[in-house]
């Protein structure tokens, strides 16, 4: 069996799947741990996502819809590509004001 590796069809869409499951995974991650954090996908800038930079970019700008469902949720751009586009995601969160709570990584 092999996972769906493309972007979404529908952002808006794909927005609206976060707004309804985010608060169903919040509760069951609360059992285990008092602070839920959310990440937008791991590693996609790879041959996990058959996408480019920008491409990741409208998915991570779609994710903003975690913050509707909490303000308190923090969530990070999950790029974990090391050190590959983060200068890329900061830049393009302060020119759209698109929130940044944290950068998950890790080296090679």
């Amino acid at each position: 069996m092999e996972g769906n590796i493309t972007p979404p069809k529908s952002y808006e869409k794909w927005s609206a799947l976060i707004r309804n499951l985010a608060p169903t995974f919040a509760s069951v991650w609360r059992r285990r741990s008092p602070q839920v954090y959310f990440e937008v996908w791991n590693e996609p800038i790879s041959s996990l996502l058959d996408a480019d930079l920008n491409e990741y970019l409208k998915l991570y700008k779609a994710a903003e819809a975690i913050k509707s469902v909490s303000s308190q949720y923090p969530w990070a751009d999950g790029i974990a590509t090391p050190f590959r586009f983060e200068q890329e995601l900061l830049d393009y969160c302060a020119r759209n004001r698109v929130p940044l709570d944290f950068i998950s990584t890790h080296s090679t």
